[in-house]
């Protein structure tokens, strides 16, 4: 097994000032981030993402990475992202200590073993300050697991206490590894601008730590007594039907109990009975906390989950996590279990890191997607949704089921339409599509809005702050909710009720005279949201598929009237306020001055020019083509097609 020491003593008196790099480092070609965690008494990455190489091509200065270190502290610190991060942290013990679902180093892992956490770091990487459109790419964790490149620097972030998440840099030199802080690292390189972020100093991991870069752990060590005890204690209640739990009274003042019972539990879960004693001991295992993870435990049945969840012990908690591949029983088995606790307000849907594909949760979404007062009043993730995100797929094909978009009247957006100042036409870019479908986003009107300003304020137009936003507008700025990154462009069928968000980008080229050099056209933005009243139908002609909807089937209104209709219960005076600032925020940008003609910073198309807008929309909407195995997607415009390569 190859294993990289890393020790994280540090010694701030011996850093050097000068402006060549000290102690045999060197600057590295380009930096990887690795969200780490604790598995066994060993350190083990979970999700690895690098700045892209090739940044340099895009204006990236590879030294600035203090900024995603600062972006992905605060996303994996966010209690917003607490127990997704949680639910697959719990999945990683498991996988990494049985030593029977291990993946081999040629193994090929076909899917993304922690997908949240994968999308965490790339969100992080790639929300680089006022632009989101940074080059990044993800590393499997199959070519992880080998000693890292000497030309790559590394930045550790350590997610075994989620109150306290820490960092390290580690620029590789070529005799030894030396851990840094960010102060350290500016000193040695002579970067002495980072040393204004020495807020980060506090956050630096302290003490020794072990980076274990082997796929598999060694389970022939033996167990402490402790663990022994609890073993043969646990095997003799499991085997009753029932048990008092006062014979559990001393047990309990043992320090770490919970901690202990639990780990035996997951250990034994598949090899123990569906007795009502086994739904006692998980809730022991589970007593007091807020978040019932049942991740932890493999082959457990439907019934030893709904016995449990009726258990005094965890009456009170507020979030459960489920991993539908380790659960006997049907997804309306699981389901009508864990929405009966009373105090549930989020379910953590996730899949185990050695599954084949994403679609054992589909069941789960179906049988949700019939009980509305339950997505109404419940946050639900699902870890699959992430998953087929970070690879470019659709996770609900809409060739399956009517029930492949979210129900409108929970999640109203389905689709966003933008239009760019920077194209007569389309704009190919690869960082930017004009049509994005979020309905898997799975996002509430408040979070919608919330994201959606966010959007407006930002320059770069590529839509990462659906992925990666507020969930309301009153929301402190850094607490960010991690979504599934958009990233699927084809128009997925249009359903009553649902919302088309259209997003008009323009300048104002009426300045009446040649600019003076360095000034652009000011850029203002108008917007609305349209609600189709009717189903859009694909209408066939010249043997292409082309979606149509008539200005009497659509409703087109503004942002406060959106609210209005969808989260009624949303305070007006704010959403007045927060469009108030985004103007605001639109004249602040550099080079913006007057707009000329009566035009306003941020305004509601006219229905005329919704409709418009949305007809084009839908006429030159993308469709997917395979060619020789190859996919592309195309665009038609004025009857022509331009095909881009993805």
């Amino acid at each position: 097994m190859n294993q990289t020491p890393v020790a994280m003593s540090h010694d701030t008196s011996s850093s050097s000032s000068s402006t060549q790099p000290t102690g045999g480092l060197t600057i590295p070609r380009a930096w990887r981030f690795y969200a780490i965690a604790k598995i066994n008494g060993k350190h083990r990455p979970l999700a690895v993402v690098e700045q892209g190489r090739f940044a340099r091509i895009r204006g990236v200065n590879k030294n600035e990475f203090h900024i995603p270190c600062r972006v992905i502290l605060d996303i994996l610190s966010a209690p917003v992202n607490r127990f997704a991060i949680e639910s697959e942290r719990a999945l990683a013990e498991v996988y990494f200590r049985d030593i029977r679902t291990g993946i081999g180093l040629n193994a090929r892992s076909a899917l993304d073993q922690f997908p949240f956490l994968v999308t965490c770091m790339k969100l992080g990487v790639g929300f680089h300050g006022k632009q989101t459109n940074y080059p990044y790419r993800e590393i499997e964790l199959r070519h992880v697991h080998k000693d890292p490149s000497p030309h790559l620097g590394m930045i550790l972030f350590d997610i075994t206490d989620l109150s306290d998440v820490r960092y390290s840099i580690i620029p590789y030199g070529r005799e030894q590894h030396q851990p840094l802080s960010l102060d350290q690292y500016s000193k040695a390189f002579g970067h002495n601008e980072l040393q204004m972020n020495a807020g980060l100093e506090s956050r630096q991991i302290k003490g020794k730590l072990s980076l274990e870069f082997a796929w598999l752990d060694d389970n022939t060590k033996s167990k402490s007594l402790r663990d022994q005890a609890m073993a043969r204690l646990v095997d003799s209640t499991s085997e009753m039907e029932i048990f008092d739990v006062s014979i559990f009274d001393m047990p309990r003042r043992i320090p770490d109990f919970k901690n202990l019972l639990l780990r035996c539990l997951s250990e034994r879960s598949e090899d123990l009975s569906s007795s009502r004693s086994v739904s006692q001991l998980i809730a022991l295992a589970f007593e007091g906390e807020t978040h019932i993870n049942l991740g932890w435990l493999k082959g457990i049945s439907a019934e030893a989950i709904e016995f449990a969840l009726q258990m005094d012990e965890v009456r009170n908690a507020e979030y459960v996590s489920i991993c539908v591949d380790a659960i006997e029983g049907s997804a309306f088995q699981v389901l009508d279990a864990v929405c009966r606790l009373p105090s549930l307000r989020g379910l953590n849907i996730v899949q185990s890191p050695t599954r084949e594909s994403d679609e054992a949760s589909i069941d789960y979404f179906k049988t949700l997607f019939r009980r509305l007062h339950v997505l109404d009043h419940v946050k639900v993730t699902f870890s699959s949704a992430f998953s087929a995100a970070l690879y470019g797929r659709l996770w609900l094909s809409h060739r399956l089921l009517t029930t492949c978009h979210p129900p409108t009247d929970i999640f109203p957006v389905h689709h966003l339409f933008v239009r760019k100042p920077d194209s007569v036409g389309l704009n190919l870019n690869r960082f930017f599509r004009p049509h994005q479908y979020v309905g898997h986003g799975l996002l509430t009107p408040e979070a919608f809005a919330a994201s959606f300003l966010s959007d407006l304020r930002s320059q770069d137009g590529v839509g990462m702050h659906y992925s990666l936003g507020p969930t309301s507008l009153d929301n402190d700025s850094e607490q960010f909710e991690v979504r599934p990154v958009l990233n699927w462009p084809v128009p997925q069928g249009f359903t009553p009720g649902s919302w088309i968000v259209l997003i008009w980008r323009e300048l104002d080229r009426d300045y009446g005279g040649p600019l003076p050099d360095g000034i652009n056209h000011p850029e203002f933005v108008k917007y609305a949201f349209v609600r189709l009243e009717v189903d859009i139908k694909q209408t066939w002609h010249t043997y292409e598929d082309v979606y149509r909807a008539k200005p009497k089937q659509v409703q087109v209104v503004g942002l406060k009237e959106f609210l209005q209709i969808t989260a009624p219960a949303v305070d007006q005076d704010l959403v007045d306020r927060a469009l108030a600032e985004t103007a605001q925020t639109i004249m602040n940008r550099p080079n913006q001055h007057g707009l000329r003609n009566g035009r306003e910073w941020l305004s509601v198309l006219s229905r005329a020019e919704a409709c418009s807008f949305l007809e084009e929309s839908l006429r030159t909407a993308p469709r997917f083509r395979y060619t020789g195995g190859s996919m592309w997607m195309n665009y038609r415009d004025n009857g022509q097609e331009t095909a881009a390569y993805l």
